[in-house]
């Protein structure tokens, strides 16, 4: 499942530039209903931070290289999330 999800994460982030400096990571989670707890939400960002290390967009994404990150949800008609990514 890893895999696949991965892969399809790849697709989207394919024409994100490498970042060589540190970044703090704003995810933007939309859900089209309130079925899941938030953290159940947030724990994509686990596949989301390992595809972009994979992909070279990011040399690792240990401490020195995502300083942070900041979780925010709403509710819409479907689910995605979007990223803003900012190097400090």
């Amino acid at each position: 499942m890893k895999k696949r999800i991965e892969s399809d994460i790849a697709y989207f982030i394919a024409k994100l530039p490498r970042f060589e400096r540190p970044i703090n990571i704003h995810f933007h989670w939309i859900e089209g209903n309130k079925r899941r707890d938030l953290d159940n939400i947030a724990f994509g960002k686990k596949f989301i931070l390992d595809t972009l290390v994979k992909a070279g967009k990011l040399k690792d994404d240990n401490r020195k290289c995502v300083t942070g990150f900041i979780d925010t949800f709403e509710y819409g008609s479907e689910t995605k999330v979007i990223m803003y990514i900012e190097e400090v």
